[in-house]
């Protein structure tokens, strides 16, 4: 990967499912993901950084990231993968 002079930027950014799991125990939690993001624009990989809350937050925030479009990074005026981080909170409505 090389330096960017743009950074990619997101375009649709769907937010993810609650997991049923998280919900029964009325766990919420921040999950923060480090993604890979190909020259199209697509997410080609995404990793959990840190989180916190049910574990089933994890793979919820991972699933819903790699659904995400960006508009890809340029270096040099050419579209080229490169890294980002992004931040899912997960919080339930207050009954």
């Amino acid at each position: 990967m090389s330096e960017v002079d743009h950074k990619a930027r997101a375009l649709s950014t769907a937010r993810p499912a609650y997991p049923r799991a998280a919900e029964r125990t009325r766990s919420e939690g921040v999950v923060r993901l480090r993604l890979l993001i190909d020259a199209s624009g697509s997410v080609a990989a995404a990793t959990v950084v840190s989180a916190t809350g049910h574990p089933s937050l994890r793979s919820a925030a991972v699933r819903a990231a790699k659904s995400w479009r960006f508009s890809p990074a340029h270096h040099q005026g050419r579209a080229v993968a490169a890294w980002a981080t992004q931040s899912l909170t997960f919080k339930l409505a207050r009954r």
